[in-house]
């Protein structure tokens, strides 16, 4: 029986600074194991980076060293020969390259949940440009690389059957090769081949391109790809990406690296960058904050613990819902602010109301020393539908006061670290605080954080 389930052979060079969010991206959707083929001049930076995931008793990577610059299928050919009966199913994708899988599916529950039988899965690229970034901003490629092209790409990646892939033609080099984009014309018996939405694709690559490309982009085909499970390909990471491509090195399959630094000195190099970046897609941007959002459920909760929102686990309610509210009632809707997960998300939504409002009951009256609010942050023109607000506090939610009042042009941030602070100098006293826009408009937030301590009762009225 196979060690591993699933698992992923990837080449790797120049690959340090994103082979950790990579690695961990694969695993959080259920990868088994990597086979990770360092093709640096010098192995060190990279198995140092990859540490974690290289030791203990069951460790996530198999880590080896080529050191003959470009030679994929050479390393592909040493996985098959030597570590193909670890694995029940295996992909060959790039460091470079995301596998999007429906949200909450891991691979074998999307493997497992298509219709028809099949011994690979076929799963289409869409590129995604640099973003405007001309170095790498030392994020998160999933959060910071966010527009694409338009069209879907011919070429493809797969899961297949391990023990499907066989042969001498894998190891061919006189063929061209190419088999990690579909093992069809490579394998000596018959393969069934499907895409990621179970459509049969044993002739997907006869007239590729051109056949192929008006295959995947076919509306109703394309739309159904679109919205089940695609490869993101980071290929350009910035735009310096496109001189380093060459710079890296020319031997082996690196040979035609030189068009990409030829198109960065060109004069169409700025219309190129345009067809990258057609659309936005942010089907991956939240991946991350989504999984360290998880990290609250861990929080040990300790009554009067310095830091913790005194408005955690109250009460709230609102002045409307919607058709975009989660929650059925104004206040099963308005509690999801309360919730500590800050992943730039709308948790409550009000109707286009005259003066929509969200408010909360700290069920006493504190001494209210901040009121953070955490603003949407899926787009600009979302996030600026708060710019005009005010915060307002008071012991009876009827009767509340104005403290704070904010007309700007510019959306505040949430996510990102730049949420909207209010501090008085003084702490305020108030059981209710609310937050009203200043017009009509829809009311919508990430989170709300009112922090304070409670007061005696001989403080207040």
């Amino acid at each position: 029986m196979a060690r591993y389930r699933f698992s992923v052979v990837a080449c790797a060079r120049w690959e340090s600074p994103f082979i950790v969010e990579w690695l961990n991206y694969y695993r959080s959707i259920g990868f088994d194991h990597v086979f990770l083929y360092c093709n640096d001049d010098d192995p060190r930076e990279l198995y140092g980076t990859c540490l974690p995931f290289v030791l203990g008793n069951d460790p996530f990577v198999t880590f080896r060293h080529y050191p003959v610059q470009g030679e994929q299928l050479r390393m592909y050919s040493h996985f098959l020969r030597h570590d193909r009966d670890l694995t029940e199913w295996v992909g060959f994708f790039d460091i470079d390259e995301f596998l999007r899988l429906p949200p909450g599916l891991t691979i074998g529950q999307f493997v497992g949940g298509i219709g028809a039988p099949a011994d690979c899965v076929l799963f289409n690229w869409i590129f995604f440009g640099p973003n405007g970034h001309r170095d790498a901003p030392g994020g998160s490629i999933l959060g910071d690389y966010t527009r694409r092209q338009k069209i879907i790409h011919p070429f493809t990646k797969y899961v297949a059957r391990a023990d499907v892939l066989t042969g001498s033609q894998l190891h061919d080099v006189a063929t061209g090769n190419g088999f990690w984009h579909s093992p069809i014309s490579h394998v000596d018996g018959p393969v069934r081949v499907v895409n990621a939405i179970g459509e049969d694709m044993s002739r997907y690559y006869e007239g590729f391109p051109e056949a192929s490309a008006a295959f995947a982009n076919d509306p109703g085909r394309s739309a159904a790809l679109l919205a089940t499970a695609m490869v993101h390909h980071y290929a350009f990471r910035t735009e310096t990406a496109f001189v380093e491509r060459a710079k890296r090195g020319l031997g082996g399959a690196f040979g035609d690296q030189t068009i990409w630094s030829d198109l960065a000195a060109g004069a169409g190099f700025a219309s190129f960058l345009a067809g990258l970046h057609e659309i936005e897609d942010r089907s991956l941007a939240h991946f991350w904050p989504d999984l360290l959002g998880k990290a609250r459920a861990t929080t040990i909760p300790v009554t009067g613990q310095p830091g913790l929102p005194a408005s955690r686990g109250k009460v709230a309610t609102q002045s409307s819902i919607s058709a975009w509210s989660a929650g059925s009632s104004p206040e099963a809707d308005a509690i999801r602010a309360l919730n500590g997960v800050i992943d730039g998300r709308g948790k409550f939504h009000t109707d286009l109301d005259d003066v929509p409002w969200w408010r909360v009951d700290l069920g006493a009256v504190h001494g209210i020393s901040a009121v953070k609010l955490f603003n949407r942050m899926e787009l600009p023109a979302i996030a600026a539908r708060a710019n005009r607000l005010a915060i307002d506090i008071g012991f009876d939610p009827d009767r509340l006061i104005e403290v704070f009042r904010r007309e700007s042009e510019a959306p505040f941030g949430g996510a990102d670290g730049q949420p909207l602070v209010f501090a008085p100098a003084i702490p305020i006293p108030g059981r209710f605080v609310r937050i009203r826009l200043l017009e009509k408009n829809y009311l919508h937030l990430d989170q709300v954080e009112v922090y304070g301590e409670a007061l005696p009762l001989a403080s207040h009225p």
